[in-house]
């Protein structure tokens, strides 16, 4: 067994359900390239700024094991089109050409935080076997656990084609701001940024007795610790009602802000907010 496969073995594998839930059937970002997976959540931003973020994690309120999240941004570039390139062989092949090949694999595309991620397919008895794994390793600054998804073909079809159109969109700007006006990454600072008050999050009223909900979101924390109401974009949201009242709550929030050296700087944040059913 190669390294590579003893790897899959070694993370958790996630295989989609065949009837996917309806969670967060309100796609409230139209900019945003949406992998709606059921108990797993794939978001694909475009930007021209900090380049393109992927975003995937398990839904808190679908899967009922442990938490699983991997949030990478990446820069367009020939490493892109070499590794979407490769993408593509693993897709299109159909038979190993030599008996002794246990697996056909893209290498590891790298993001800017060291997260990466890879495309394998491993053979079944004379052919190639039915799914593909989507290897996703955070980077080496987060706390989350390296873990795959078993895609069926169509479904790593539309991931890759989902990737070349969100990277098509993105670029990396040089930023010549003071350090106190730029927007960092929570990947570029030396200290992130550390919740210190969390705000009173309420399930909203009106949607009491009604269900679970989730929304998902980003926003930029100031200096002083404090989120910018301009910034938060909301990406997903069971209900107009749940994502008001993550507005609402994130303006009580305060933060530690996050740090570069010993100076304080603006950090753009990806959260993703849990409403419990009554």
């Amino acid at each position: 067994m190669s390294l590579r496969s003893a790897m899959i073995v070694a993370t958790a594998v996630l295989t989609l359900p065949a009837h996917r839930a309806v969670g967060q059937s309100r796609w409230v970002d139209s900019t945003v390239e949406r992998l709606n997976w059921g108990n797993v959540n794939g978001l694909i931003i475009p930007d021209t700024a900090t380049g393109m973020q992927l975003w995937i994690e398990t839904s808190k309120v679908f899967y009922q094991g442990g938490s699983h999240r991997f949030d990478a941004h990446f820069v367009p570039g020939e490493n892109i089109d070499r590794w979407l390139a490769q993408a593509q062989a693993v897709l299109g092949s159909t038979a190993p050409r030599d008996s002794s090949v246990s697996q056909i694999q893209t290498r590891e595309l790298i993001s800017t935080d060291s997260s990466r991620l890879s495309l394998i397919r491993e053979r079944k008895g004379r052919g190639w076997g039915s799914r593909i794994h989507l290897l996703l390793v955070p980077g080496p600054e987060t706390d989350s656990a390296a873990w795959s998804l078993s895609l069926k073909p169509d479904e790593a079809r539309h991931f890759v084609e989902a990737f070349f159109h969100g990277i098509s969109r993105s670029s990396v700007v040089a930023q010549e701001f003071p350090l106190r006006d730029l927007i960092m990454l929570e990947s570029g600072v030396t200290q992130p940024p550390r919740m210190l008050s969390r705000g009173n999050l309420h399930y909203p009223a009106e949607l009491r007795g009604r269900k679970e909900g989730e929304v998902w979101t980003s926003f930029v924390i100031d200096q002083e610790g404090i989120v910018e109401p301009n910034s938060i974009r909301v990406y997903l949201s069971d209900d107009p009602g749940f994502a008001r009242e993550v507005r609402r709550t994130l303006g009580q929030m305060k933060y530690a802000p996050g740090m570069v050296n010993s100076e304080p700087v603006r950090v753009l944040v990806s959260q993703h907010f849990i409403f419990q059913g009554h």
